[in-house]
């Protein structure tokens, strides 16, 4: 629990609400990870594996207004991060 906790305080993502892209910033290193999008009916709407770098950029613009949650997995930890589309 203590690493998802620390997990959990590392990774940010902005800006929120969001309209044509979302920003997911990584605090702490890692080596690789997979980032998962869902929209708040529980549809996968972006699902991709990224490697070695402390930020990313999803295009959200053609995703319909509403709630959307971002999972990110690294080293057998998963964070989830809420974000709202205009």
């Amino acid at each position: 629990e203590i690493n998802e906790l620390a997990a959990d305080s590392a990774v940010e993502v902005y800006p929120n609400p969001v309209s044509d892209r979302v920003t997911i910033f990584f605090g702490n290193g890692f080596t690789k990870a997979t980032i998962s999008v869902f929209s708040s009916n529980g549809t996968i709407v972006f699902e991709g594996d990224i490697s070695e770098t402390s930020l990313t950029t999803i295009d959200t613009a053609s995703y319909s207004a509403g709630i959307y949650f971002v999972t990110i997995t690294t080293d057998g930890t998963s964070t989830t991060k809420k974000f709202i589309k205009k």
